[in-house]
């Protein structure tokens, strides 16, 4: 063992003498040798040199590093718990007509005016749409029906004319149908997605808060109430009809998975388009923050509130949900925007226009570059980077400088930037940019970073969010870097993160954060931990097993991945048949396996009640023995990688929709993820999982939207073996920050965990 001790700005490095090892600690920079004491130091801000020496070496599983630094160690984000209960009533509400705020974002609103002036970060997502969405196109006097995947790709092929595409829109107060022209279809990345559908047959993939329009206004759609959930009255939702919409009862609303959407923006007033017949639009994280600066207005007399948004379409996004929610009573001006003043477009707005049009309106103070015009709204509007495309001859931005003149002169109070984590890496112009303006203004101006993915703990990601909330007081971006990465050598990329648990405090001072589970208020869990005792012959195969694992410890260690030796010896637990090629699987099987025994009286007590059950295995091999099992008594279906897409559907449509099939079987890789089955109320674990999320993920197939009863977790653990070792990890907070890193659990740099998992030592 070399053990590696932090002693204040030092580390101490002991081991027996090995001249091979001393070579390697000779390359780490500062390092000295203490002949009194016989061991090495390196300097504090020099592990990553030793570290990066050792890699691929005998050395690599030797080191003990012992650190106030958290070398290596994993963090999460809490959820914002700590909502101040403070009086609102001051706070207009600002929504659609025939709308309200929801309890997610009356809390917002509570955190921010507790925020007094301070910024502060804001992570929601916004609503969007399955590429295989229809959607029917007017281009002419003929129609087209186009999937919005196809539909975002002709729209960005140069050689395509874009201008005379219209879609069907509803007026929300006469529900009239009208034709809007789109003005751009977007790709909004891999989002969790949720299947609407209607009594008459009409399905549709989107977002949560995507909104569809009902006959009580426009509704999130995790808000439909449905016709099989605990709403007394469901919702009915507008759909195409010829002159005007007709309506159908909601029907059902399920988790769908994760997959690739898209969203479209019109040119219009109506600012919602018509989908799989249904209409929706979408409203995300800007009514939040719409609400609040109207609130900063009147409290503070903000003159201004300028939104920059990283994606460049979101700019029209902006001015329509502005328009939108405050019921035409504000407006959002794009800077830069210019009326077209000959030719056929007369009269027409250009809001594409070049920087220094943008300078002039800010200098101007008045819209459209229009001396004595309409003086500026209060909403202002610019994409990122048009701040960073305008240069004067001695090489300043000069947007960016009009931007902090106005900020210092107290005129741009509050700014708000939309998908901050998009264009605006601390290393890229457009962050330098945003840095130098915060850095030129200091608190003079309330920052609002927005992100639609939740922020992780990745020190590189939120170097830039957190400076200009002023959450931390780093200098530089690589003094940041020094602080939260530990870096091999010079150049080099980085080996590990470290102090993250500072990096946790600093994020949740600064940001408020709500999981999908808290807004939605599910119905809870009950977990039961299922304990048998291995039959006889499965403690001897065990301990044979166990035994030639001790043997080659060493070779398992230095192996890529050292979990996978474990295999063997869980596979005892649940399918010894897989271990011991000489045991048959006949009549007399299920008395050598003590798991299988306890799940048949599970299943038994389940079906009695008439429920259903899925079950998970981390491997089909025992789930074939569960079917030929239980497929002598019951009904039974399957979804497992090596059947055939459509064979897996057919049997994941049985068992939602016939009340004869009461048991799903699958593995956790496939069943566990993108399949929703909230028909059933009870999930079975034949063995668990490896790490906590992939656990999670599993549950959250029975626990979803559309989930009405309480979800019993069964978990089946045979005692005293890897399996229940395995679950006191994924159960203590503490070893879980400890010895799981980037959602695995770590042997390689924990290798006490070999004899804890074996047996061999009782406790960590």
């Amino acid at each position: 063992m070399i053990s590696v001790v932090q002693q204040g700005d030092i580390y101490e490095v002991r081991f027996r003498y090995d001249p091979q090892f001393i070579a390697l600690i000779k390359r780490v920079p500062g390092r000295k040798y203490i002949p009194d004491g016989k061991y090495w130091t390196i300097p504090k801000t020099h592990l990553g040199w030793l570290m990066k020496a050792v890699t691929g070496t005998v050395y690599q599983n030797r080191l003990r590093i012992v650190s106030d630094e958290y070398i290596g160690e994993n963090a999460t984000l809490d959820s914002t718990t700590n909502i101040p209960d403070i009086d609102i009533s001051d706070v207009d509400r600002y929504v659609v007509k025939g709308s309200s705020l929801y309890e997610h974002q009356v809390d917002f609103l509570k955190y921010a005016k507790a925020k007094e002036k301070n910024g502060f970060i804001l992570a929601d997502d916004m609503g969007c749409i399955s590429g295989d969405a229809i959607v029917s196109i007017r281009r002419g006097p003929s129609n087209e029906v186009l999937s919005l995947a196809r539909l975002w790709r002709r729209f960005h092929n140069p050689r395509c004319s874009r201008s005379i595409y219209m879609v069907r829109a509803c007026d929300p107060v006469t529900h009239e149908i009208v034709f809007e022209p789109i003005r751009d279809v977007l790709i909004s990345g891999m989002k969790e997605v949720y299947e609407l559908e209607l009594e008459s047959g009409v399905r549709l993939r989107l977002t949560g808060d995507h909104e569809v329009l009902t006959t009580r206004g426009f509704v999130p759609a995790r808000e439909i109430r449905c016709y099989n959930s605990i709403e007394t009255t469901p919702d009915y939702i507008c759909i195409d009809g010829q002159s005007k919409c007709r309506y159908c009862r909601a029907l059902r609303l399920t988790y769908a998975g994760t997959e690739m959407t898209y969203d479209i923006k019109l040119a219009g007033p109506h600012h919602n388009f018509l989908v799989n017949d249904i209409f929706v639009h979408n409203c995300g994280k800007t009514l939040e923050v719409i609400n609040y600066a109207l609130y900063q207005r009147k409290r503070y007399g903000y003159k201004h509130c300028l939104i920059i948004t990283c994606i460049n379409a979101a700019k029209y996004a902006w001015q329509e949900d502005i328009a939108r929610h405050t019921n035409g009573k504000e407006q959002a001006y794009i800077l830069g925007s210019r009326k077209l003043v000959r030719g056929k477009k007369k009269g027409q707005i250009r809001y594409n226009g070049d920087g220094m049009n943008k300078v002039k309106d800010l200098l101007q103070g008045t819209m459209y570059g229009e001396k004595g015009g309409d003086k500026l709204p209060f909403f202002l509007i610019v994409n990122i980077e048009a701040i960073g495309r305008v240069k004067t001859l001695n090489r300043k931005y000069i947007l960016a400088e009009t931007i902090v003149k106005q900020i210092q002169s107290g005129d741009i109070p509050m700014i708000a930037i939309d998908e901050c984590h998009k264009n605006m890496s601390p290393t890229s112009l457009q962050g330098k940019i945003m840095l130098r303006i915060h850095k030129a203004t200091g608190r003079k101006a309330q920052w609002i970073p927005m992100t639609g993915t939740p922020i992780r703990n990745k020190p590189t990601d939120v170097y830039a969010p957190l400076k200009l909330v002023n959450g931390h007081e780093f200098s530089s971006f690589r003094q940041w870097s020094n602080e939260f990465c530990v870096y091999g050598d010079y150049g080099s990329d980085k080996l590990t993160y470290r102090n993250i648990p500072l990096l946790k405090e600093m994020l949740q001072k600064n940001m408020i954060r709500r999981t999908t589970e808290e807004v939605l208020d599910l119905p809870p869990r009950i977990y039961f931990n299922e304990y048998v005792e291995n039959t006889r012959y499965q403690q001897t195969l065990a301990l044979s097993v166990a035994e030639e694992m001790e043997e080659k410890r060493s070779e398992i260690m230095d192996s890529m991945n050292p979990l996978t030796a474990f295999l063997r010896l869980r596979q005892v637990n649940g399918s010894p048949e897989v271990v011991d090629e000489h045991l048959e699987v006949n009549e007399k099987y299920p008395a050598k396996n003590a798991k299988l025994q306890r799940l048949f009286e599970i299943v038994e007590d389940t079906v009695a009640r008439g429920e259903k059950i899925v079950i998970f295995s981390n491997w089909a091999v025992p789930l074939r023995n569960i079917y030929r099992f239980l497929g002598k008594k019951y009904k039974v279906c399957c979804y497992v990688g090596s059947m055939k897409e459509e064979d897996r559907e057919k049997h994941k449509k049985v068992f939602i929709n016939n009340p004869e099939y009461k048991i799903m079987l699958g593995t956790i890789a496939v069943l566990g993820a993108s399949v929703t089955l909230t028909v059933a109320n009870n999930v079975l674990f034949f063995d668990e999982c490896w790490t906590p999320s992939d656990k999670e993920q599993a549950i959250k197939r029975c626990n979803r939207i559309g989930s009405t009863k309480p979800l019993n977790v069964f978990t089946l653990m045979s005692k005293d073996t890897v399996d229940e070792r395995v679950h006191r990890i994924l159960e203590d907070k503490d070893c879980m920050a400890k010895y799981i890193v980037d959602d695995q659990l770590d042997l390689k740099k924990n290798p006490e965990l070999f004899d804890y998992l074996l047996g061999l030592k009782e406790n960590l």
